[in-house]
């Protein structure tokens, strides 16, 4: 097995996982996936937000695929911004801000917004057979729901390009006391939050 990522902390938490778990068989590259060098065939390549980055995401998942032995499984799932949002009942004013921060953020970046729908005809444009696709979100409430984490995990990785592009400073978005903040608005006011949604595809090769 091959993991690639352009982060060094991603990489370094993978690699703790997989001592943890006393896999052998295991490597990364600390690279950009339109640039990881590939010498053997595999069972299965899977991504996940990875599309969503590139220039040409087609070119990429068409040699990716290539790699893949004939009954392999192609599986990609990518952000589905576009398609359904995250939401709180009763509104809750810091997921709405946090939402508008990532999402200019997303456009200053010139991402697309529909990568996660757009993985049907991706799939299609690389040669691969037509996908099978599901939409998610977590939903949850209370002091225990794990998704206050979760989204506060996001925004600390999206924070250099929030900072980056203009969108809002460090200190507006206060990523150290994000968790809190959000949670303790949720469960004051007795509160449900859906998180941002994903888009799953998969195939096998014939």
């Amino acid at each position: 097995m091959v993991g690639a990522d352009s982060n060094p902390l991603i990489l370094e938490t993978a690699r703790k996982r997989v001592r943890a778990a006393g896999l052998e068989n295991t490597s990364f590259a600390s690279t950009d996936i339109s640039r990881l060098a590939l010498d053997e065939d595999f069972d299965a390549v899977v991504g996940r937000c990875v599309l969503f980055f590139l220039g040409d995401p087609t070119a990429v998942l068409r040699r990716l695929a290539s790699h893949v032995r004939p009954g392999g499984i192609v599986a990609f799932q990518e952000p589905g911004n576009a398609t359904l949002r995250p939401d709180a009942l009763p509104p809750s004013p810091l997921l709405e801000q946090t939402w508008e921060w990532i999402m200019e953020t997303y456009r200053r970046a010139g991402m697309d917004l529909k990568m996660g729908l757009r993985l049907f005809p991706l799939f299609s444009e690389a040669g691969l057979p037509a996908p099978q696709m599901r939409l998610d979100a977590a939903v949850g409430g209370g002091p225990e729901w794990a998704g206050y984490g979760y989204i506060a995990s996001m925004l600390r990785t999206l924070l250099p390009l929030i900072v980056k592009f203009g969108v809002a400073t460090a200190e507006e978005v206060g990523v150290d006391t994000f968790e809190k903040r959000f949670r303790d608005e949720v469960v004051g006011r007795g509160g449900v939050v859906s998180t941002w949604s994903f888009v799953t595809a998969w195939a096998r090769l014939p």
